[in-house]
């Protein structure tokens, strides 16, 4: 056997990423009944949810996106690993970066606080930031 993960075992990674992002359990049964709670078409088993969770199968096109919808990402992001649909590029004259879709959700309840919360928000942020500059540095030797 080859070094090189096979495209099954990247999607099971992908999508136990996307599992973890969502705040769900990693078991067949969680995943299994979920699915199956907003697939209108023939119902998956656990066995069937479990060989996606493993990488042993993937699932066909219809399901892959019904099931990118459940877990807030797209099929392009668990079938290939990027998202073209809901990842966002941030880019400033120096910096790109993308922006997740749980980053965006949370950029959007940031928006909808009101201004004393905003502030707040923007200052805690703003330490953390130079908290984390800091820690970079010092690992770096450059105190």
């Amino acid at each position: 056997m080859t070094n090189q993960k096979t495209e099954k075992v990247l999607f099971a990674e992908r999508l136990g990423l996307a599992i973890n992002n969502k705040g769900i359990k990693k078991s067949p049964t969680v995943l299994c009944n979920l699915f199956n709670s907003n697939w209108r078409g023939r119902s998956i088993t656990p066995h069937t949810a479990r060989n996606w969770i493993l990488g042993i199968a993937m699932p066909q096109q219809d399901k892959l996106v019904s099931l990118a919808k459940l877990l807030d990402t797209s099929a392009g992001q668990l079938r290939y690993g990027r998202s073209n649909e809901k990842t966002m590029i941030f880019s400033t004259d120096n910096f790109e970066s993308e922006v997740s879709n749980t980053d965006q959700e949370f950029f959007m309840r940031y928006l909808n606080l009101d201004d004393v919360r905003k502030r707040l928000s923007r200052d805690v942020v703003s330490e953390f930031s130079k908290s984390n500059s800091k820690s970079q540095s010092n690992r770096r030797g450059l105190n």
